[in-house]
């Protein structure tokens, strides 16, 4: 019979394999990677693979709803994620900002994160010039998924949805109730927090159907204008990879019928309702 000490089995090399962390929790796997170095170094890129930021937002409607004190300790998270950011970055692959304060605010996500395969951004209202350059720049993004999301394009910028432009390697776009509004002001640190909800401002949707992505294979839209269908039909002639279309909360005219119905068996159109 063979017995074991346990004082001389090497622990840190048993629960860093891949069979035992399937067990724990991302919080124990973090725990873990306290125990010694050996832990911290093996356990680094899977704890810090996927990132989400996210606040709990105010419903502004007025510049003088501000508070000064809740604006400056938002901007100190900023900076302490900006300035840890730096011993991480190469680890994240997927990206959440989730009714991010100010994302103007945020650096160009190209340098504090340039290995992101997955960026899912939620409820936010962005300024179309601060990310305008930056996702082209993200060689390994795959996947970009945009809900709920209001751009504003300010009497500086040329107010077009060209202007965001997107990488080769992109795969997937799912684009759920996102608008684009032309703002007749300038431009300012505060504009973008100012609840453009509760204003009757013209907008439009933002579905990128002008953009030649390579290797896109799958692409969903939801609230979606009739008055823009003959982009739907350039869109699928201009991007032969696309395999599946998914359509929600769209309405559609004859010809766009007839050509989906036409190309059914090139590209796999969804019609969701609801």
């Amino acid at each position: 019979m063979t017995y074991f000490n346990i004082h001389e089995i090497d622990w840190a090399f048993i629960l860093t394999l891949k069979e035992f962390r399937a067990y724990l929790s991302i919080n124990e796997k973090a725990q873990l990677s306290t125990l010694n170095k050996v832990c911290s170094i093996k356990l680094r890129p899977i704890i810090f693979k996927s990132i989400k930021l996210g606040l709990n937002t105010i419903k502004y409607t007025a510049y003088n709803n501000y508070s000064c004190k809740g604006v400056s300790s938002l901007d100190q998270r900023l900076l302490n994620f900006n300035s840890k950011c730096s011993k991480v970055k190469f680890y994240v692959n997927y990206l959440t900002i989730d009714t991010f304060y100010n994302i103007c605010k945020l650096p160009s996500i190209h340098n504090i994160l340039p290995n992101l395969t997955c960026i899912k951004i939620l409820k936010n209202t962005i300024y179309l010039s601060a990310i305008a350059s930056s996702f082209a720049k993200l060689e390994n993004l795959k996947v970009l998924e945009l809900e709920n999301i209001t751009f504003l394009s300010f009497q500086s910028t040329s107010g077009s949805e060209a202007l965001l432009k997107l990488p080769g390697s992109l795969t997937t776009l799912n684009l759920k109730e996102c608008y684009m509004i032309n703002n007749s002001m300038a431009n300012g640190p505060y504009k973008g927090a100012y609840n453009y909800s509760n204003e009757t401002i013209s907008k439009k949707c933002f579905d990128m159907m002008d953009h030649y992505l390579p290797n896109i294979i799958s692409y969903s839209i939801s609230g979606y204008d009739s008055s823009c269908n003959q982009r739907l039909i350039d869109f699928v002639y201009r991007n032969p990879t696309l395999k599946t279309m998914t359509l929600s909360k769209c309405t559609f005219d004859s010809q766009t019928l007839d050509f989906i119905s036409g190309n059914s068996n090139k590209v796999n159109f969804v019609l969701a309702i609801s």
